[in-house]
């Protein structure tokens, strides 16, 4: 008798328990559902690129996190950003096997900080924390993108850039917008999985708000669609300059190589001159030769006095690129070249120099916002000497050199072109390119083109389609055309619309010939720049405080 009433009183106690203590939210399954949702985002982005994952892959994961109110969810939420991170950033092997995870370590804790922003909007009730769930996401980014430097690799928003008709819509608002867009087929979703997962009468999710939701997050995308659809059709381009671009597809190797060795820098610049003298034969109308990033071997030193030209050592190295390829005299071409200069502050910085006739510079451009680790090591500069020293010891034994460069400047490049004009091009060096706010003010000063120089030899397979997508949004954005031109790829052209004119192979060596499609549309995001974001956080802050009162 006195067993079965104690099992009465369990049974009790189990109906009545909360829905955290039921067996299906158990903490098994909040790890098992984070893991999930954090692989099946990454699959949606290259090299898979199975995209239409992006409009699902969240639900497992918010779906217990919105029936939970973000209790006992901040392991998992790490767990979910180390999955996704070190699943899509894993082509940073080739650097070293522990490279994706030790960045992973610090990006996994921003899904910790959206887990407990939900646990803090738990009062508002499960439906606005699901309408404000997509607007905390942005405002999460936004930090990332500028929090200790910035990393914003890997948005929801940037799935859309290999959407042709959805990307369209980064004109409006940018990456936030698209992210938005993805983040709200999520939420709605996840909304109706809350509401099958726990108890109605505990949920209290009426089915009018579960319904509307879902509309909404539905209609969007179409609207989106439709929108992109009528925008890439405006698209009304008139002829700019006409550019080769050259991959040598050299071996990272060589390029460490060449900072020390003679042979090997005569090798890298040797290669390239026969390239760009074989294109220009096939190609003899050309207004601009362009070389990568940093792919002028060697040191090159700004001259003593004041102005833009070198000093006599780099023009002569400079002229013999040059002349060659008929700049020279009269000549109209130009070459565009990315070198590591030496100032006459005898800090080096990331260039791109435009050489005219005589192996002058004519005009210059700076990658101004630096890659951490890879071109600067942050702090550093403030640490006693011998503890500094020991550290840059310790980064050459591991890449080869010690990342010392400092930020430039980088306004726009006038290019004249006898009978068409003059053109001005704004430089993104590297991975700028991934971040909205230097292809904005390029713009914004003037710049007709956006020019890209990077190498990504580095990495491993998935990186270059990844920031592909990136640049497409970048052109959307600000709808202006892209030049991008790289070591071993992507390599390749791009209209106001994003959308690829010429590409060369990755990883082979070549040159792509291509007039440029100039594109004279404007775009809200010009006008608003980070507007959205901003609110989005606004939001989020607004809701974070109304769930503590």
């Amino acid at each position: 008798m006195s067993g079965g009433g104690d099992g009465g009183k369990g049974r009790a106690k189990r109906e009545s328990a909360p829905a955290s203590d039921l067996p299906l939210d158990g903490a098994r399954w909040r790890f098992a559902a984070a893991a999930l949702s954090g692989l099946l985002l990454a699959l949606a982005y290259p090299p898979l690129a199975w995209r239409p994952l992006c409009w699902v892959a969240l639900v497992p994961w918010l779906s217990l996190l919105l029936r939970d109110r973000g209790v006992g969810h901040r392991l998992p939420a790490f767990l979910f950003g180390m999955v996704f991170f070190v699943t899509g950033l894993w082509w940073l092997t080739p650097l070293d096997l522990l490279a994706p995870f030790l960045l992973s370590l610090i990006l996994a804790c921003y899904p910790v900080l959206l887990a407990e922003w939900v646990r803090r909007t738990a009062p508002l009730g499960t439906v606005r924390t699901a309408i404000l769930l997509p607007f905390a996401w942005v405002a999460v980014d936004f930090l990332r993108e500028h929090l200790f430097s910035g990393f914003p690799w890997l948005l929801p928003g940037h799935v859309l850039g290999g959407r042709e008709d959805l990307r369209q819509a980064a004109d409006l608002f940018g990456v936030p917008g698209l992210t938005l867009l993805v983040l709200g087929t999520n939420a709605a979703a996840a909304l109706w999985g809350a509401h099958l997962l726990r108890p109605r009468r505990k949920l209290g999710v009426p089915a009018r708000a579960r319904f509307g939701f879902a509309a909404a997050a539905l209609a969007l995308p179409l609207l989106a669609a439709a929108y992109g659809a009528a925008r890439r059709d405006s698209l009304v381009e008139k002829p700019g300059p006409r550019v080769l671009l050259v991959q040598p597809a050299f071996a990272q190797t060589l390029k460490k190589e060449a900072l020390s060795s003679l042979p090997s820098a005569e090798g890298m610049l040797n290669g390239q001159l026969a390239q760009s003298l074989e294109g220009l034969r096939l190609h003899p109308g050309t207004d601009l030769v362009v070389w990568a990033e940093t792919m002028f071997p060697g040191e090159l030193r700004e001259a003593s006095p004041a102005g833009a030209s070198p000093d006599p050592e780099t023009r002569t190295r400079l002229l013999r690129a040059a002349d060659p390829m008929g700049v020279a005299g009269t000549a109209s071409r130009r070459f565009l070249t990315g070198a590591v200069v030496r100032g006459r502050d005898r800090e080096k910085r990331n260039a791109a120099l435009l050489v005219g006739p005589g192996g002058r510079v004519e005009a210059r451009f700076d990658k101004v916002h630096l890659t951490p680790f890879g071109e600067f090591v942050p702090l550093t500069r403030r640490l006693p000497e011998a503890m500094r020293r020991g550290i840059e010891d310790g980064i050459r034994s591991f890449v080869g050199f010690v990342p010392d460069l400092v930020p430039g400047s980088a306004a726009p490049v006038p290019l004249a072109v006898p009978g068409r004009g003059t053109f001005s091009l704004g430089g993104l060096v590297c991975y700028e390119v991934i971040f909205p706010g230097p292809a904005r003010e390029r713009v914004r000063d003037g710049a007709d083109i956006l020019v890209n120089l990077s190498n990504y030899a580095w990495y491993g397979a998935g990186m270059r389609e990844q920031v592909l997508d990136m640049t497409r949004i970048r052109a959307v954005e600000c709808r202006r055309p892209v030049v991008v031109a790289t070591n071993d790829g992507p390599t390749a052209v791009l209209d106001g619309n994003g959308d690829v004119r010429e590409r060369l192979p990755e990883g082979e060596a070549g040159v792509l010939a291509a007039a440029v499609p100039l594109d004279g549309r404007g775009s809200l995001s010009m006008r608003v720049g980070d507007l959205l974001a901003w609110l989005a956080a606004a939001a989020a802050l607004l809701g974070a405080a109304g769930g503590r009162s």
